[in-house]
């Protein structure tokens, strides 16, 4: 779950090394979403630029294309501002 209420960058990487390092045949991962009668329900989602970081970075850690990411890395990428694109008509 990314954009969980308190998770951190250090969090996330622990997460993510635990997948490289569990290496499962499947693994789901996807937006923290608030319901309203839970203990967060007043707390913010997740957002789908974070999931995309966090599904990059477990696609780069488990296929080994890249080697490990530096928690460094992963505190850019995951807080980081969303790149505002041009449309195009």
């Amino acid at each position: 779950m990314v954009g969980s209420p308190f998770q951190t960058p250090e969090t996330l990487a622990e997460d993510l090394k635990f997948i490289e390092t569990f290496r499962p045949a499947m693994c789901g991962i996807g937006p923290f979403i608030p319901q309203k009668d839970t203990p967060f329900g007043d707390r913010p989602a997740g957002t789908a630029e974070h999931c995309q970081t966090a599904l990059y970075q477990t696609y780069v850690r488990y296929s080994g294309i890249a080697g490990s990411i530096a928690e460094d890395t992963s505190r850019h990428l995951l807080f980081r501002r969303p790149i505002k694109r041009a449309r195009s008509n």
